[in-house]
């Protein structure tokens, strides 16, 4: 069971890390689903077998994706930071410490934009992502929805 579990979840990683617009959550989420699902599938038989696999894999799931929003919430205040205090058309960088991984940011001029059927402040931005292999661009809108908060939408 081991063995299947760890081929299952190096196989989940080695493609969700092909998409530059997966984020930790994403894989975190599809990990812990197949995990818990394995798991999940060692208990019962027949029917009660089959609940206990989508059980395992519905809790695997949101344990997993909150360890890995935990890991993207470093990129999260870096970036809510910029969106603050950076000046429109600059750039902002960082070196993520869970990743290695260098950040650019460079936001626009803010707009007000209407956002879940309420107008609020937004700003266009781009990101660059670098690594020693690759660089990855991006871009999209940063909203504000309380103070100091914002939510991201990539393009």
């Amino acid at each position: 069971m081991q063995t299947r579990i760890l081929y299952l979840t190096l196989g989940t990683l080695a493609l969700t890390s092909c998409d530059p617009y997966t984020i930790n959550e994403d894989v975190g989420g599809i990990s812990g689903a197949i995990v818990g699902g394995v798991i999940g599938s060692q208990f019962g038989d027949g029917t009660g077998q089959a609940v206990m696999t989508g059980l395992g894999a519905v809790v695997g799931h949101k344990i997993g994706s909150s360890l890995g929003s935990q890991l993207d919430d470093f990129n999260q205040a870096s970036l809510g930071e910029a969106m603050e205090t950076v000046k429109p058309n600059h750039w902002e960088s960082w070196v993520n410490p869970n990743d290695r991984k260098t950040y650019r940011v460079r936001p626009g001029y803010t707009e007000k934009l209407k956002v879940e059927g309420r107008s609020t402040n937004c700003r266009p931005y781009q990101l660059v992502q670098i690594t020693p292999n690759e660089t990855i661009r991006s871009s999209g809108y940063a909203c504000r929805y309380q103070e100091n908060n914002w939510r991201f939408f990539t393009n």
